[in-house]
């Protein structure tokens, strides 16, 4: 069993916290349910509040589950607040009247109750953080449930000093300065202190699975090792520092491999093969995590689908949760929120005019157009903008979509070639091919593949005159 540590000095530790963490004039809000721990964090920050210019507030849910023992806590925690003159907000709920979705536990509504009170009391009070008890103990077992369910690194790093919660698309930060510390030491500030608290009972029920592993389990471990809390919380320390790494060396690669637009990202498959899985499974999570903000309901087996898509054929598509579609297109893997796919471009449904010079809007498509003279060595990296040669004294230009038999000379060739053809050898998907604009002359004659290729006939030369042509998509899909 761990002793208590006679030199402890729970201001001390939180004070360090506070200095690390630069939180220095910051706004907190002590969630407090009357229990040992929560009762110390909210005693200690108030101790040296005003060394670090801290603002202070309390919060309590009352959750109704044990009666008059809960409506007790209350009471006691208001009468906390009161005494050390903080300001506060209270609330009680019934769980029991609470309609559970599906599998939902009555730990996990909870937990949706506490974290939605929270949120609520933490916006109330304009605060920076919200300031939990959690403690060593509370950290080894969380690990150990991450464990048994069966977690990644992610679930064995467990809780982080300050980290973000997200329930239904609601964020609070969360500040845990007690993580180092022991159960004992706690109550032994308290002890010295002379400040009573309140003991949940339920806290020793063993049909919850976190206090089955509490008061079963652990001492079961302690037995083979009687320091494998801090033998955890080493663990948890050592996985935080290669996660970091691996997250950042990730996003990086993400960087590098993706084209980025509001609703889609597009990566090459060839790319993304080349990844080792560790890296690979944490690019294609980044790309659900630029397209959607909560990602509660995606899971393993859903990055092995698109694992598995990755390396199949051509033409597929998986559908995910929170609207995201993942297709295979050739050697491009598409990531998207679009609900119908075959719309990411806009439909042209006829020929329109440019104004020239001047700006044209088609659908989606905003379409400006510069007579000016075309810098010296010149490198196009905009696939959207072309340098077109143009006459302004008997030209018109137009913007359609290919129709049956359409040729074009691409620049440098001098022979001409079947749309279909050039789309088919680019592999341009199948979907995009009737939504991607050409740009015609009078004579119907095609001078640019928007996004692909101009022609011969609209070759241009540095330093000389010519017509710029920027093609810009808007959309809120």
């Amino acid at each position: 069993m761990s002793t208590i540590n006679s030199k402890f000095d729970l201001n001390k530790t939180i004070s360090k916290s506070i200095e690390s963490n630069n939180l220095n004039k910051f706004r907190i809000l002590v969630g407090v349910s009357g229990g040992p721990d929560s009762i110390a964090l909210l005693y200690s920050l108030n101790d040296i509040k005003n060394k670090y210019d801290l603002s202070i507030f309390g919060a309590h849910l009352n959750h109704g589950i044990r009666s008059t023992d809960s409506d007790n806590d209350q009471q006691f925690v208001e009468k906390k607040f009161r005494e050390l003159k903080i300001p506060f907000l209270t609330k009680k709920v019934n769980l029991k009247n609470i309609t559970p979705k599906k599998s939902s536990s009555l730990e996990n509504i909870a937990r949706i109750e506490r974290h939605k009170f929270l949120f609520d009391a933490s916006n109330h009070f304009n605060t920076d953080l919200v300031a939990l008890g959690h403690h060593i103990d509370d950290q080894a077992e969380t690990i150990m449930l991450h464990i048994i369910r069966g977690s990644g690194l992610e679930g064995i790093k467990g809780m982080t000093e300050i980290s973000t919660r997200e329930i239904y698309n609601q964020g609070i930060n969360i500040y845990r300065p007690l993580l180092s510390t022991s159960r004992l030491d706690i109550l032994k500030y308290l002890s010295e202190k002379n400040i009573d608290f309140h003991t949940d009972v339920s806290n020793y029920s063993t049909k919850y699975t976190r206090n089955s592993i509490r008061h079963s389990l652990m001492p079961e471990l302690e037995a083979y090792n009687p320091e494998i809390k801090k033998s955890l919380y080493r663990l948890s320390e050592s996985v935080k520092y290669d996660l970091n790494f691996l997250e950042e060396f990730s996003k990086n690669q993400f960087n590098e491999i993706s084209e980025i637009s509001p609703n889609q990202i597009i990566f090459k498959t060839e790319k993304l093969l080349e990844l080792s899985p560790s890296i690979l499974f944490r690019v294609i999570k980044h790309s659900f995590t630029q397209l959607t903000e909560n990602q509660q309901d995606i899971e393993m087996i859903h990055f092995k689908m698109v694992v598995s898509l990755i390396k199949g054929e051509t033409g597929k598509k998986i559908q995910l949760p929170k609207n995201l579609t993942v297709m295979k297109h050739y050697d491009q893997l598409i990531v998207t929120t679009n609900k119908n796919t075959d719309c990411i471009l806009p439909e042209i449904d006829k020929i329109f005019s440019l104004n020239i010079p001047g700006t044209t809007f088609i659908n989606d498509w905003e379409i400006t157009t510069t007579s000016q003279t075309k810098p010296f060595n010149y490198e196009n990296i905009d696939t959207n903008i072309a340098w077109i040669k143009y006459n302004s004294n008997n030209n018109r230009l137009y913007v359609r979509k290919r129709k049956k038999g359409d040729k074009f000379l691409p620049s440098g060739m001098t022979n001409n070639k079947k749309i279909q053809d050039y789309m088919v050898d680019q592999k341009i998907p199948q979907y995009l091919r009737d939504r991607i604009p050409l740009l015609v002359n009078e004579k119907d004659e095609i001078l640019w593949i928007v996004g692909w290729r101009t022609s011969e006939l609209a070759k241009t030369h540095c330093e000389q005159k010519a017509l710029k042509i920027n093609f810009q998509l808007h959309t809120n899909n």
